[in-house]
């Protein structure tokens, strides 16, 4: 079971990426997730688009359905928990 002070600051920031997209401040492109592999690294979204992770612990736990938003400089904004990374497009 997490801390509760972890709980709160996921929670946080999930409220902060919601506020910033549903805002405009969190400019970019909405996307959801189709396949993550299994170390993370490498992210499919449901229209075909792949990206390699910079930040695999991060990305290791994200799920398939996770909607996400790819900001201009290509960081991943996981909007289902508030986590992100900055990832390459390889395709």
């Amino acid at each position: 079971m997490q801390k509760p002070e972890v709980t709160m600051k996921k929670h946080l920031c999930l409220l902060a990426a919601l506020l910033l997209v549903s805002q405009g401040c969190l400019a970019g492109e909405a996307k959801t997730i189709d396949e993550v592999s299994d170390d993370g690294e490498t992210i499919t979204m449901t229209d075909g688009t792949v990206y390699q992770a910079d930040d695999t612990v991060e990305t290791s736990t994200w799920q398939s359905t996770d909607d996400v938003v790819v900001t201009d400089d290509d960081t991943l904004v996981n909007t289902s928990d508030g986590s992100q990374t900055d990832a390459t497009q390889i395709n």
